[in-house]
């Protein structure tokens, strides 16, 4: 077993389709990459990525999109600084590449945007954003980032997560207060 050390708390985790990498985001303001080498059962510390710092970065998720022909892995980070970002990540060391900042009430809870592959827009996928204000946000990739395509109502709270069904037909989302 390895033993590896973030700046701040480690306050979500995530790991490539193939675990060649993996990434924890920490209470500090920062990500960090690993390499994963199963043959000699190793964990390596990689690049660090401060996404805004002293600001907990409460999720992490990665996925594989192919854009123009190609795979790509895209990491998504929530920022309690009213904000979840994309980032490209580099195949060679998992570092990060900052890509888009989309805007959504978050200050106070730990939010959690995921990947929506199956809805897009002009050839990329979407993501899909709870927010404090009690909606959820649905932006495509290529968007200012402070435009929404949709946006579904929940009226009783802070929306704090939210998953899509196998085909993305269908959303569904928890708020503060435990109700689904």
């Amino acid at each position: 077993s390895s033993t590896i050390r973030t700046g701040g708390s480690a306050t979500c985790v995530c790991c490539d389709n193939i675990g060649k990498f993996f990434w924890v985001g920490d209470s500090k303001g920062s990500v960090y990459a690993f390499v994963i080498h199963l043959t000699p059962g190793k964990i390596f510390k990689g690049k660090r990525t401060i996404l805004m710092d002293s600001v907990p970065v409460t999720s992490v998720e990665v996925r594989a999109l192919i854009s123009r022909g190609v795979s790509e892995n895209w990491l998504l980070a929530d920022l309690r600084a009213n904000a979840a970002c994309l980032y490209r990540v580099c195949a060679k060391d998992g570092s990060l590449q900052f890509y888009r900042k989309f805007f959504t009430q978050h200050v106070r809870h730990n939010l959690h945007s995921h990947f929506s592959p199956l809805i897009s827009s002009g050839g990329m996928a979407c993501i899909v954003c709870p927010s404090e204000d009690g909606n959820v946000y649905l932006f495509d990739f290529n968007s200012d980032g402070r435009k929404y395509m949709l946006k579904v109502s929940h009226e009783s709270g802070p929306v704090i997560d939210c998953c899509l069904n196998h085909d993305e037909s269908c959303v569904l989302f928890g708020d503060a207060a435990v109700r689904i």
